[in-house]
């Protein structure tokens, strides 16, 4: 069973950066913890995560904003923002966008909060074991080359996102 990608937790204040590290890694997750949007852009450069928690207020830009920059470049993780004062309109519209998938208040409440992130990772392992690549099999069991008996088989017409693309008129 392939293990988990770590959880990134993006927080200005130090006490709330380590207090939900130490949340999750008693859970038993790899946490990542990253002072400033542009600190996390820099760890998500190096690998993929399963959940992205953000403060909303932060210095130089919102938790909504630097979540949608997160959507764009890191799709599959999952995005959530976790704020004491926040602009309700702009987490609205962050939700409505997809951009924003939870939001909490803080204080917040640590069993509520791990259940959320379980459900999150669980979601992300789906996605994981769904993008993997699939084996093609190149001849069929009795040894014949698929593409000389089915020209164009093999070949895969792949979206940005990984999935496949059918080109369902030849139907």
């Amino acid at each position: 069973m392939k293990k988990p990608y770590p959880i990134l937790i993006v927080d200005d204040e130090p006490n709330i950066r380590s207090s939900l590290g130490r949340l999750f890694h008693r859970e038993g997750y790899e946490t990542l913890l990253a002072e400033t949007a542009t600190d996390a852009l820099d760890i998500l450069e190096t690998g993929p995560v399963s959940v992205v928690l953000t403060d909303y207020l932060m210095p130089g830009q919102s938790g909504v904003e630097f979540l949608r920059v997160v959507k764009k470049r890191y799709p599959q993780a999952i995005r959530i923002v976790l704020s004491g004062k926040a602009d309700m309109e702009s987490i609205m519209a962050g939700v409505r966008e997809g951009v924003v998938s939870h939001f909490l208040l803080k204080p917040w409440d640590n069993n509520v909060l791990k259940e959320i992130i379980r459900k999150a990772v669980v979601e992300m392992e789906k996605k994981q074991g769904f993008l993997e690549k699939p084996v093609l099999l190149k001849t069929r069991p009795d040894g014949e080359n698929l593409a000389q008996v089915y020209p164009g088989i093999l070949d895969v017409n792949e979206a940005t996102n990984g999935a496949i693309i059918i080109d369902d008129s030849q139907f």
